[in-house]
């Protein structure tokens, strides 16, 4: 027989929707809108919520609204006009934004802001050009250490001191990088250029020494998709032309990499043509990659010793979604 619930037991909160149109943001608890719900100017850029779901930041033409979703009212503005990007962070301690830069950020200190979600207070301001290195700050889960990426150079920052960076690395025209969720490595990326190979190189937290550095061609973007544990990463170096032609998308190779250095290995597929997806089982056991032109192969690979055990067929996919469990896997797409 089922237990009855608790008096005590407290009811959860009613199921709230975000709606947005061209001009307003309204949160309600009715699927399709409810034209009392209480509403806020937005622009067409986007709207983000916290990861626990209780905040909802709301970027307009000449501010951004934060607001609760739990009452559905106003917690505080910021005076941050024409944002394009804003992101919380893990444990939605920050919230991060990026707008186009102005002639004022020389005296407000620059076009990029980390705020304390909870009060909006500026924690500190910095500048970046393009909104193509976004996000140039990332946190581990834990938020206990946090990694901005500059001009050839990673900064290393921790949460007992948010606005002064401990420690630092260069390496040479760094174009992209990833936090492992553990906070216990940095993954980073230069491409080629001049002639010269491009490199990724693994760096241990907090310390910055690197774990791993490989040399590599045909390399002008990367992509980094960690393992949940942090122990893995999957890289995929690409280039924007295929000399070959045989494809309209470019050429990309992919690697599977261990963090401490001890193993790395390319994974080689039997088809031409794109990775399409690639997405790991939500506790790292296995990953599984969509590649190749459509109909395209679908296989799920294990880490040790990068084994593929199990091909899914073909079929015109191209995303892959994990259940939060992982029991459950869905490839769909086209």
């Amino acid at each position: 027989h089922p237990t009855p619930m608790s008096k005590n037991a407290e009811t959860p909160p009613p199921l709230r929707y975000l709606i947005k149109d061209k001009e307003t943001v309204s949160i309600t608890t009715k699927p399709n809108g409810d034209p009392d719900a209480p509403s806020w100017p937005c622009s067409e850029y986007p709207t983000v919520s916290s990861h626990d779901g209780s905040l909802v930041a709301i970027p307009g033409a000449t501010s951004v609204i934060v607001v609760s979703t739990a009452d559905c009212k106003k917690i505080y503005e910021l005076n941050e006009p024409s944002v394009r990007r804003a992101m919380f962070s893990p444990k939605d301690t920050y919230l991060i934004t990026w707008r186009n830069r102005q002639k004022e950020d020389e005296k407000t200190g620059g076009n990029v802001a980390i705020f304390n979600a909870k009060t909006g207070e500026v924690v500190r301001r910095f500048s970046q050009r393009n909104i193509e290195r976004w996000p140039s700050v990332q946190w581990s889960n834990d938020e206990k250490y946090a990694v901005q990426m500059v001009t050839n150079q990673l900064r290393l920052y921790t949460d007992e001191n948010p606005t002064r960076f401990v420690k630092k690395i260069d390496q040479a025209k760094v174009g992209n990088f990833a936090v492992a969720p553990s906070g216990a490595y940095v993954v980073a990326g230069s491409p080629e250029g001049g002639g010269q190979p491009g490199c990724v190189c693994v760096y241990s937290l907090p310390d910055m020494k690197v774990t791993l550095s490989r040399s590599m061609f045909k390399c002008e973007e990367f992509d980094f998709n960690w393992d949940p544990t942090g122990r893995y990463v999957l890289l995929q170096a690409s280039v924007v032309s295929d000399q070959s032609g045989d494809s309209y998308y470019g050429e990309s190779h992919s690697y599977l990499v261990h963090a401490n250095g001890t193993f790395t290995q390319r994974l080689i597929f039997q088809n031409k043509g794109p990775i399409q997806d690639m997405a790991w089982e939500p506790e790292g056991k296995c990953f599984v990659i969509i590649q190749g032109h459509m109909p395209a192969l679908a296989s799920l690979y294990l880490p040790e010793g990068c084994v593929k055990k199990f091909e899914f067929g073909r079929a015109s996919w191209n995303r892959i979604r994990w259940s939060p469990h992982g029991r459950f896997l869905l490839l769909g797409g086209f």
